[in-house]
């Protein structure tokens, strides 16, 4: 089995538009179209069973309807879905019982895209309210903006350690001399393999999964910026051991999705 636990899909009317802003974001051409269909026909080609959709609110008054478009493709042909929220959404209580009750298994935050630093007080206050109900799945690093350097998440979860914490991009794209020296071998935080395999030399990729833990590891493409089969080719060239392979391909994930 393989569970992809980054990708991002998009209303086909919007899909366009938002892969725009993914890619001024993180200056990065796409190589697929952000639509569900596609997701879809990307998942057979990969041999990927299961993808997690992580939507995105870059504006606090998108959360609603975001959300909305996540509740109508989670649990459909294999396709699951984090909720949005942003800190500066009034309303985030209210909507984080919404997420809870449509049985969206956690909420995506993208400090770079939404322009949040992680330890700000507002999103300090944000997790307290979410606390251990459901999972966050972080983007982490940039190769010129701050809000998501490793050490700010580091302060975060002092602060807040009931939170269930993935950090995306091995701990911090563009930013993996912060993810190790902050981030890696803490126990209250899972990486994710996603937009990393393609520049972390292979040994260091394994090392640095290692050095973590490989139970605090998931497999994850970051569809549609990269190629999932690519992506696939990528992972599997990695010199691990079946069990370990395992646990990143789906174990870590079923257990996470499945608190």
């Amino acid at each position: 089995m393989v569970i992809d636990f980054h990708t991002h899909i998009f209303p086909d009317a919007l899909a366009a538009r938002a892969i725009g802003g993914l890619e001024q974001s993180g200056n990065v051409k796409s190589v697929l179209s952000g639509r569900r269909e596609d997701l879809l026909a990307s998942m057979k080609r990969a041999g990927v069973d299961y993808s997690l959709n992580l939507p995105i609110a870059s504006r606090p008054k998108q959360v609603e309807s975001i959300n909305s478009f996540a509740i109508s493709v989670n649990g459909r042909d294999g396709l699951f879905s984090l909720g949005g929220i942003h800190p500066l959404y009034e309303n985030y209580r209210e909507e984080l019982k919404r997420i809870r009750a449509a049985g969206l298994i956690g909420v995506k935050l993208h400090p770079d895209f939404q322009r949040f630093d992680i330890d700000d007080e507002k999103a300090i206050e944000m997790y307290a309210a979410i606390g251990n109900r459901l999972p966050v799945l972080i983007h982490m690093g940039d190769a010129v903006k701050t809000y998501s350097k490793p050490e700010k998440l580091a302060r975060a979860l002092d602060r807040c350690p009931e939170l269930n914490v993935i950090a995306a991009h091995f701990g911090g794209y563009h930013a993996w001399d912060g993810a190790k020296e902050y981030l890696m071998r803490r126990e209250d935080i899972y990486f994710d393999t996603s937009s990393s395999l393609f520049m972390l030399a292979p040994e260091e990729a394994v090392y640095m999964a290692r050095e973590h833990g490989m139970e605090r590891m998931m497999f994850g493409t970051d569809y549609p910026m990269w190629l999932p089969e690519e992506e696939m080719e990528r992972f599997l060239e990695l010199d691990m051991n079946e069990d370990e392979r395992d646990m990143v391909l789906y174990r870590n994930a079923e257990k996470l999705l499945l608190k």
